[in-house]
């Protein structure tokens, strides 16, 4: 695929570096002791101020937008119309030194010499004083003054936390002027005003010590800490609410509380929420419905209805309580929560058809449930058998505690295995997030006796078998069967749909009534167990066996797309099977069909900020390349889609290498890659058509591409047809390039001359891509 290279060219006039400047202005911050202020002269041009402490020899920038220290090369240059920045962050009573340079497009002046300066060591008086006028059993009121006038500060930042000794492991947390809340560091926070002067602390603990302290801030940042000031919060009184629960059922909860005497005569407020609910909202009890209902729409029953019962709760559920007096003086402090489970119900077990050897067992399970445990047992010897669990994952019976038990959504299983013409009892209890709930009533049911079938194999292939079976007859007519099936070494017997031959599960197969059954989609060199279905009153003693052969060393592709995608992909692997090295390069989840039937979808998506013409009518199959994982991700994000044609003798050289490769490159195997036959053998000058410009184009040292797959296609000029099974076949990769590592031209294949248009989607003009380099693709 031909394509041309042009190039660009631009003189631009010499520019000099900027000269070194003259010392920089630098003085102390009058109101932060981390900060110093930073002078210059007019300059016309861009600066950059760089600064490092005395006794070190790494250089900071200085950062126009945060003004902090910065590592080299990361902050942003500084705007020189402002000539004054503030410098915050800094050590108190540090020696730091201060230069500065020039910068424009040619690059960066000399340095200025440096200039010295100490911050201001730590003083009391830039703190405000902070008082604590009042506290309670949840809140405190702080008040602070400055020690010193200051019109710069503009702000109080007051922090609180638990006192402990080791107060490295009690971090510091924000109080919110907006919420009167404490945050944690790194949310979101408002500080006070200076002239607020006071702030309510609300939600602490009570009885727990505390220690607060404040800083103040102007423009430049904030100062230093307070000395911390203790506080203790109120103790809670002897006589505090204490919430209880003495009754649980299915839907309800009895709560009862203490009172204190002087509290009678007033309300309680009851709030509830589901534990395990993922929004975990508080509501409120309502006295008149005794219901959980939205705090607005809910009434507070008496102090004196003691106790009182909750009622229209969800069975199989967790609530937390909580309560607190709403008194002349205002509410108390929310009491600690209870948590309650209210019970679950008995569960409904029904049973369906019953055979020989098996039963259907349905159910019906709460939302609440997680799983169900369902036992049985014999009842039909002088003195009843010990009850046993009936495992999920075989559907049998196995000693109590040895079953996986089943999901409650299911509703439905079939027990296996059991004795023809016995009595049995069934009984089922549910799982929620609180524990095991009770058995219910049990249930009982008498298999049948079983008549005999003898089942055969006539033809067994790779993937595929014919069974043969011998069907009881009753009363004239052949019995109903379902053929059960397994892999060797699973204990989980599955069905076979006799309609299409395939094995299905969850009970979804259909019955036979013919004797003769075809079963496809098998794995090759399996070995299969086949029985009768115990849902019918037929049974197979044994199981038949059957070990499927291996013909060849790969997998027939599976049902991905059509019929078609299939046979492409067995053609692929058929080629790459004589080297069977190749088959570990495969990816099948990128896998995709995109012919009329499987791809309705839009022709054009964007990939990489270009255009990607999907290729209709051909089947996508998924390699690896040798690539790293960090530059895929890359190359799949940002890098443009195109095609190459090529033969399939050539993919075991792409795939090895991959990456394409130019003609005279030395392939894996020692061979040197031609120029096709056909193909342009020599350079000459031309003119772009999509640039426009001259260009000397040399085919010979060029690989080629294309974003459409129609122009890989065309006239065969760059595929190679391949015979396989009856059909013929051509291939072509889907190629990732960087972007800028390639050059746009016209068709090379004659397309013009005959009056064709390649592609709909893509200018006969701009429809050749090629490159000289062999690392971007």
């Amino acid at each position: 695929m031909p394509l041309c290279c042009t190039g660009c060219f631009s003189v631009s006039a010499q520019r000099r570096k900027p000269q070194k400047l003259a010392q920089l202005k630098v003085s102390q911050s009058a109101t932060m002791p981390g900060a110093v202020v930073v002078q210059w002269d007019n300059y016309q041009g861009e600066i950059e101020i760089k600064c490092r402490q005395q006794g070190t020899s790494t250089w900071m920038d200085v950062d126009a937008l945060s003004s902090q220290l910065v590592p080299v090369g990361t902050g942003q240059s500084i705007d020189t119309a402002s000539g004054r920045l503030v410098v915050g962050g800094l050590d108190y009573g540090k020696v730091y030194q201060f230069t500065w340079c020039g910068r424009n497009k040619v690059g960066r002046g000399p340095l200025s010499d440096p200039v010295s300066i100490t911050t201001q060591a730590q003083d009391d008086k830039q703190s405000p004083k902070l008082l604590v006028l009042n506290t309670d059993t949840e809140s405190a009121t702080f008040s602070w003054e400055p020690t010193s006038v200051d019109d710069s500060v503009h702000s109080v930042v007051i922090k609180v936390r638990k006192f402990l000794p080791d107060a490295t492991c009690n971090p510091w947390k924000y109080l919110d002027s907006k919420s009167e809340e404490l945050v944690a560091s790194g949310k979101k926070c408002s500080a006070f005003s200076v002239d607020t002067s006071t702030a309510l602390c609300s939600g602490l603990q009570p009885g727990v010590e505390y220690e607060v302290v404040a800083q103040s801030g102007n423009n430049s940042g904030y100062g230093k800490l307070s000395d911390p000031i203790t506080f203790k919060t109120h103790d809670l009184n002897n006589d505090q609410l204490i919430l209880s629960c003495s009754c649980v059922s299915r839907s309800t909860a009895t709560l009862q509380w203490t009172t204190p005497d002087n509290e009678n005569g007033y309300f309680i407020s009851i709030r509830a929420r589901k534990k395990y609910d993922p929004v975990g909202e508080w509501m409120m009890i309502d006295h008149f419905s005794t219901s959980i209902k939205p705090y607005k729409d809910a009434w507070s029953p008496p102090t004196s209805q003691n106790p009182f019962i909750v009622r229209k709760l969800d069975e199989c559920s967790t609530y937390e309580f909580s309560a607190r007096i709403l008194a002349s003086s205002g509410p108390t402090g929310w009491s600690d929560t209870v948590t309650v489970t209210t019970q679950a119900g008995m569960l409904p077990i029904t049973i369906g058809k019953v055979t020989s050897c098996a039963s259907h067992l349905e159910w019906k399970a709460p939302d609440q449930a997680i799983n169900v445990a369902l036992r049985c047992r014999r009842i039909d010897l002088s003195e009843p058998q010990e009850w046993q669990h009936v495992d999920s994952r075989s559907n049998v019976l196995v000693p109590l505690g040895k079953g996986i038990a089943a999901r409650a959504c299911e509703g439905a299983l079939l027990l296996r295995g059991l004795k023809e013409k016995t009595k049995y009892e069934v009984s089922i209890c549910a799982k929620t997030v609180s524990g095991w709930g009770p058995y219910s009533q049990t249930r009982v049911f008498e298999t049948l006796s079983a008549s005999r079938c003898v089942m055969k194999c006539l033809k067994a292939t790779t993937s595929s078998l014919t069974l043969r079976l011998n069907l009881p007859s009753s009363q004239g007519k052949a019995e109903e069967v379902t053929v059960l099936c397994r892999k060797g070494g699973e204990k989980k017997w599955d069905e076979i749909d006799a309609e299409v031959g395939k094995i299905v599960s969850n009970g979804k197969g259909s019955s036979l009534t013919e004797g003769t059954i075809c079963i496809s989609g098998l794995d090759e060199g399996a070995k299969y167990e086949f029985d009768i279905s115990k849902n019918r009153n037929t049974q197979q003693s044994p199981p038949l066996v059957v070990n499927l052969g291996t013909q060849i060393s790969y997998k027939e592709p599976a049902a991905t797309g059509c019929a078609m995608f299939r046979r492409c992909k067995l053609a692929l692997l058929a080629k790459l099977n004589e080297r069977p090295t190749l088959l570990n390069h495969l990816v099948e989840e990128a896998d995709r069909c995109f012919c009329r039937g499987c791809h309705t979808d839009s022709a054009v998506y964007e990939r990489g900020g270009s255009d990607y013409i999907l290729p209709l009518g051909w089947c996508r199959i998924g390699v690896k390349t040798c690539k790293s994982a960090a530059l895929e991700q890359i190359a799949f994000k940002n890098w443009h889609t195109c095609y190459h044609g090529t033969s399939p003798d050539h993919l075991y050289d792409i795939l090895c290498c991959g990456q394409l490769l130019k003609p005279g490159s030395t392939t894996p195997r020692g061979g040197k890659i031609p120029v096709r036959d056909g193909h342009i053998q020599r350079g000459f000058k031309r003119t772009n058509s999509h640039s426009g410009k001259s260009e000397f184009f040399d085919p010979p040292s060029l690989i080629f591409f294309s974003p459409s797959i129609r122009y890989c296609d065309y006239g065969r000029a760059y595929m190679t047809e391949h015979s396989f099974n009856g059909y013929r076949y051509r291939f072509a990769l889907q190629v990732r390039i960087q972007p800028g590592t390639y050059n746009i031209g016209q068709e090379t294949v004659g397309a013009k001359r005959k009056g064709d248009t390649v592609d709909p989607y893509v200018s006969n003009s701009s429809v050749e891509w090629y490159t000289g380099e062999l690392h971007t693709h």
